[in-house]
């Protein structure tokens, strides 16, 4: 007689077997239908700067020709505050559903970290990169009442009196602060940081007089230029822009080897379901392709990359970065 006691417990374990794989099967098969129904309601896009900067303006064009793709309403809600930490982290604490995308610079994943203790992210390992949406240059302007009409008068001026020249940036970390503390030890002067809770805040007392100079992205500065209420004085990349040919570059100015951009780049949570990363990847290129020529109009280098690739070019930002921010002597705060 076989034992009644070997044979419950093999029937119970058969069952638990049973169980577990049904759960597995589940839970395999349960992303793969998210996907397959995505997007079922409408999608949020954090952007962590404020209304009106150069991302909140890129974010809301793409957003509109994404929205057309996917069918389903992309709402861009600005969470600005400590140089793209807030709404990063908020993004970072979202369900991993693809109903929440962010849209960051590099500077906030790949500067942050070398300079903000305890982060509440891992920038590198919370999020993953959907893609890279390509690179923007800055332009260094100054209110169009200002008596500097060139890089070198501004230069000249900061060398005069050192510490007397002010600038403005979205805050430490932020791509203009790191633009300008190059700039200062490139040229050999000293200029006082004011920091602003955006772009947006930073250009409008430059135009009001409070600040002498700013770098700012051609998004949310070329309608001031174009109004007439800044005046540029150099861009930051190796050439002169075919979009901005008068305007001379940071290198020809007088700084041989000055050059800087910054990426725009679209994170989800980590843990979103590959194939939904995928989905979004496909649709946000194709929306690219239909904004190319007004985002390369201002400037902008316009690449669209894969996740993979994405992910490579955020790594490689962090790892410049922190090149640079032990070259301009900056500590952790």
């Amino acid at each position: 007689m076989p034992d009644v006691g070997q044979v419950v417990k093999r029937v119970r374990g058969a069952a638990a077997l049973a169980v577990a794989g049904l759960l597995l099967a589940a839970t395999v098969a349960a992303p793969m239908a998210r996907a397959e129904d995505y997007p079922a309601r409408p999608v949020r896009v954090i952007v962590p700067f404020p209304p009106g900067s150069s991302s909140d303006v890129n974010a809301r064009q793409l957003g509109k020709v994404l929205s057309e793709r996917l069918r389903q309403s992309v709402v861009i809600e600005n969470r600005p505050g400590a140089n793209g930490i807030v709404g990063t982290e908020a993004l970072a604490r979202s369900r991993p559903d693809g109903y929440t995308i962010g849209f960051v610079t590099g500077h906030v994943v790949a500067v942050n970290p070398h300079l903000v203790k305890n982060l509440s992210f891992d920038p590198l390992n919370d999020f993953v990169p959907v893609l890279v949406t390509g690179r923007s240059p800055a332009i260094l302007v100054v209110s169009a009442a200002s008596p500097y009409r060139s890089l070198k008068d501004l230069l000249e001026a900061g060398r005069r009196s050192p510490g007397k020249l002010t600038y403005g940036s979205s805050g430490e970390g932020s791509p203009q602060f790191i633009m300008a503390k190059k700039l200062e030890r490139m040229a050999g002067i000293e200029a006082v940081h004011v920091p602003y809770k955006g772009e947006t805040p930073a250009l409008q007392d430059l135009m009001g007089g409070s600040i002498d100079f700013c770098f700012g992205f051609p998004a949310g500065t070329l309608p001031h230029l174009q109004g007439g209420r800044l005046r540029a004085l150099a861009v930051t990349t190796p050439r002169r822009l075919a979009a901005f040919p008068d305007i001379p570059t940071v290198a020809e100015s007088g700084l041989a080897g000055y050059e800087e951009s910054t990426l725009g780049a679209y994170l989800v949570p980590r843990g979103t379901p590959p194939a939904i990363v995928q989905r979004l990847n496909t649709e946000f290129r194709a929306a690219l392709e239909v904004m190319r020529a007004e985002f390369t109009g201002r400037g902008s280098d316009v690449t669209g990359t894969s996740p993979e690739e994405a992910a490579a070019q955020i790594r490689a930002e962090h790892a410049r970065y922190g090149k640079l921010v032990a070259e301009l002597g900056l500590r952790p705060q």
